[in-house]
């Protein structure tokens, strides 16, 4: 999130990953020039596809925004084009995805260089070498709508960064989104300027692309599905191994606060706490080690074998789900 100069929040990007995919991910490309990102490295490969994949998450502030204030540039398009290029010259054998706020306007202006005319730009003749060779031919792309027909200047960018990039729009392509949905809606104004941009070679992945309703903001959702290979699911829990878990047992209330009240308890307690201002994630770590140990003492320790659904972690977690079973009950 950043902060602005009234020291009020104002916006940035969060990237929510799911337990079963985060194995699979990680973090990429973490620079302060490349701030209002995130960039991920999805090892798709073992989800059924055939390349691994780059997603980044982008918000492009819109023309005259302070964020440029202080900057060499005025559109942070070039920005991702940066991030672009750096992710060739270390990923081989990737797919892009690129999606967020971008704040460009592009109605139906081209953004992949056309069989029929390859060398509209002159340094572009080996990307359409590129795209022909290792990718969807380019006349099986289909016709791009736009329900906002306007193009300014930092859709002009965008467009460009597609050609350059091999990298193409999906709004206005895939259903159920195929008369290219307007993104933002205000006061008098209407228009799209969210979008998901991909590799040609995911085409054939996505299986749907949809602008969702939503009372909670100017902008709409954006919503985009790739299909994987139907054998391959993420890899879970093994379900024939056995976990451990800690159980209120009210049987053993005195034991346990005996055990919580102990020399050694209270020791641990004040080294905890003593480190709690320099090492928060530590100090969490030891404190939870210690009511583990406790929970140990006071014979609360199960084993079980895993099925597969969410279960508390640590004590802590296990006296609240205790605690609010028995309200319910």
């Amino acid at each position: 999130m950043r902060i602005c100069d009234s020291r009020k929040s104002s916006g940035g990007v969060l990237v929510l990953v799911k337990d079963a995919l985060s194995i699979y991910t990680k973090r990429i490309l973490v620079r302060d020039d490349f701030e209002e990102m995130v960039w991920l490295h999805i090892n798709t490969k073992k989800l059924g596809l055939s390349r691994n994949l780059i997603l980044g998450c982008v918000y492009v502030p819109p023309v005259n925004s302070i964020f440029y204030d202080d900057k060499d540039i005025n559109c942070n398009i070039t920005t991702i084009e940066s991030a672009l290029f750096s992710i060739k010259q270390i990923y081989e054998d990737t797919d892009v995805i690129i999606m967020g706020d971008i704040n460009a306007r592009t109605g139906t202006g081209v953004d992949f260089v056309e069989n029929d005319n390859g060398a509209h730009i002159p340094s572009l003749e080996a990307c359409y070498d590129t795209m022909r060779i290792n990718h969807i031919p380019t006349e099986m792309i289909p016709t791009r709508h736009n329900c906002d027909m306007k193009i300014n200047n930092f859709g002009k960018q965008l467009l460009d960064l597609c050609c350059e990039n091999n990298v193409i729009i999906l709004n206005g392509r895939i259903t159920p989104d195929t008369r290219g949905n307007f993104t933002y809606v205000s006061s008098g104004c209407a228009s799209t300027i969210d979008y998901v941009i991909v590799s040609p070679n995911l085409f054939p992945n996505v299986s749907t692309f949809s602008i969702l309703e939503t009372d909670l903001s100017k902008h709409f959702p954006v919503f985009c599905e790739l299909k994987l290979c139907p054998n391959v699911k993420p890899i879970t829990t093994n379900s024939s191994s056995h976990i451990v878990k800690y159980k209120w047992k009210p049987s053993f209330v005195d034991q346990f606060i005996s055990n919580i009240n102990s020399a050694e308890f209270i020791h641990n307690l004040d080294d905890v706490l003593q480190k709690l201002d320099t090492d928060m994630e530590t100090s969490v770590k030891h404190l939870n080690e210690a009511l583990l140990s406790v929970g140990d003492k006071s014979r609360m320790r199960i084993s079980k074998q895993s099925d597969h659904r969410k279960q508390p972690h640590g004590l802590i977690p296990a006296l609240l789900a205790s605690r609010k079973q028995n309200l319910i009950d």
